[in-house]
């Protein structure tokens, strides 16, 4: 992304602006288990995203990132993860909204985010998730609740 921005940025500004929409994921902002590299490279791409909209923004340029949730593409190891009972219980817990992310949620906030719509829209870091990141992971603790209400 710094490379394909770095290229990009001086095409931008010779026609008066544009936008640059970044793929980040939520686990860029809520951390899971076991892929600390993964996690610190989308880190990487939120920082990116918000300086170049402080870098750019004058000359017409804005700069946005989507956050994406769990959101099955159809690759291997994705289908493999869906096709994990266990796995997606787990995942349709964390998730307060009743289904799992499609591409088109993705390809949504993209095509909104380039539009004249989202003219004044800079420096976002937009979760197109179902509600994932907005979710504490601690568990269940209704069952608590009725223990020592018993």
């Amino acid at each position: 992304m710094l490379w394909t921005s770095k290229y990009a940025i001086p095409h931008l500004k010779a026609a008066g602006g544009g936008t640059i929409i970044n793929i980040s994921a939520a686990s860029s902002i809520r951390a899971i288990d076991g892929r600390p590299a993964y996690q610190a490279s989308k880190g990487a791409v939120n920082a990116l995203t918000r300086q170049m909209a402080v870098d750019y923004g004058l000359d017409g340029i804005r700069s946005n990132a989507i956050i994406v949730g769990f959101t099955p593409t159809g690759g291997e190891i994705m289908t493999k993860r869906v096709q994990n009972e266990a796995f997606i219980t787990a995942v349709r817990k964390a998730i307060p909204s009743p289904r799992l992310g499609h591409p088109r949620d993705i390809a949504n906030g993209v095509v909104f985010l380039a539009s004249d719509e989202a003219e004044y829209i800079n420096g976002v870091l937009l979760p197109i998730d179902g509600g994932l990141t907005c979710k504490l992971g601690i568990p269940d603790t209704s069952a608590l609740s009725a223990i020592a209400e018993g």
